[in-house]
Parts: structure tokens; C-alpha cells; sequence
């Protein structure tokens, strides 16, 4: 054992036993949860990623949708062991939970996307100016570290939070509150791309910001999250 692990002991986010120094210190779980928390699999709705049971290709919710994004994939839903971990990623600032969502992200972009560049959901600038952090573009980093093209191109305008909206005025709200940043319109023309967000609820957000990018002429909009609500 370490001295720095005597001094300091860390322990998993899930089932709380003490963690050793090994390959993947940096990542607050044990080999046993890491290995238990894996990516939803299965068949899912084309639209919102969530899982199917007796529906066929499309779950009920979404049958009289329409959409912009073609598909969101969501590495989990929001419950359990993934929505404790991304609390505590979000709110208590877990930094090193970032590289293992980024990982999962990672293996899950490749397999699906290849090719497309990554357009980060950019964050209310009321949230930053309060010293809060940007998880999403923490995450956009470490794909970029990772060989993967990030376009930076949009912005939030001031505007209300989304988790004090209704799913009506949610919709509403999101359309108002993204845009370009200035010069960057041009970026996508032609390119099929790949919103990222952390947790989609009532995907007013992934829409708002496909349809925008639609609209600016990229050719297909996807997204992934971390977790669906």
C-alpha cells in the first residue's frame, strides 16, 4: 500500500469498498461496479434511445413525433447506480467520473458514428459566472483528446434553467435559447453530426439544438447523453 493511499483512502462511488492503487485508480469505482454498469443494450426506440418491450422500432411517446434529431442514444437511464454517479459527476463534482463516462461515450460513438464531429450543448453562462462547472464540455475535451473532431459552434442565450419548465414551456424555452456563435454558422454546412449532452428528459434541448443545425445545412443530427429521464 501507498502512502498516499494509507492517508488518503478512496472508496467506490457504488458499493463503497476501499479502493487499491491500480490501472484505473483515476476512476472512482471498483473493478466488480465498473464491470456491472455497462451501456443499455437490447432494442430501443429509433428516436429517444430508450428501451423497447412489445413495442417494434418506435416506443409509444414517440410514434406521433416529429423530430429533427434522427436518433438519441443514452448510455443509461436515469436510475440506480448511473443516475448516483451522475450526480455526483454534476453536483458534487467528481472530476474523475468524467474519464469514465468519456470512455463509454467513446466506444459508443465509434461503434455508431464514426465519422461525425461531436457539437457539444453549450451551458448558461448564468452557470458558469456562479463558478459552476461545464460537465459536458469537460466530457467534449477528453473525446477530443481521444482523436475525435469537437465543433464548438454554439452558444446559449440568456434564458431560463430547464428544470424549472414544464415539457411545453421546456420546448419553448430551448428554442429561444441557442443560437450560433458569431462566424461559426458555415462550420456544418454538408457535415452529419453528433449532439452531446449529459441527461435528456423531455429532449426539448437535443431538439432545439438539431434544428438549428438543420437549418444551417448539416445533412443528419444525431445525439448521445449520458442518461435518459
Amino acid at each position: 500500500m501507498s502512502i498516499l493511499s494509507g492517508l488518503m483512502p478512496r472508496y467506490c462511488l457504488c458499493c463503497h469498498k476501499r479502493l487499491g492503487l491500480g490501472m484505473h485508480d483515476s476512476i472512482p469505482l471498483c473493478d466488480d461496479c465498473r464491470a456491472r454498469i455497462q451501456p443499455l443494450d437490447g432494442q430501443r426506440c429509433r428516436l429517444c434511445g430508450k428501451p423497447l418491450y412489445s413495442e417494434i422500432d418506435l416506443c409509444f411517446p414517440c410514434r406521433d413525433k416529429h423530430a429533427f434529431c434522427e436518433n438519441t442514444v443514452p448510455l443509461f437511464l436515469y436510475k440506480d447506480e448511473p443516475s448516483r454517479l451522475l450526480k455526483a459527476y454534476k453536483m458534487a463534482k467528481r472530476f474523475s467520473l468524467g474519464r469514465f463516462f468519456t470512455l463509454l461515450l467513446a466506444e459508443q460513438i465509434r461503434f455508431r458514428w464514426p465519422d461525425r464531429p461531436i457539437v457539444p450543448v453549450p451551458p448558461r453562462a448564468e452557470k458558469l459566472r456562479r463558478h459552476e462547472w461545464d460537465q459536458v464540455e469537460a466530457m467534449a475535451r477528453g473525446l477530443e483528446r481521444m482523436g475525435f473532431k469537437v465543433l464548438r459552434v454554439l452558444l446559449r442565450r440568456p434564458s431560463r434553467e430547464q428544470k424549472s419548465l414544464d415539457r411545453k414551456n421546456r420546448g419553448l424555452n430551448a428554442k429561444e435559447a441557442y443560437g450560433f456563435k458569431p462566424g461559426c454558422e458555415g462550420q456544418i454546412a454538408g457535415l452529419s453530426l453528433v449532439i452531446l449532452d449529459d441527461v435528456c428528459t423531455t429532449g426539448a434541448t437535443i431538439e432545439a439544438c438539431a434544428e438549428l443545425l438543420l437549418r444551417a445545412g448539416a445533412a443528419r443530427v444525431a445525439a448521445i447523453v449520458i442518461a435518459a429521464d
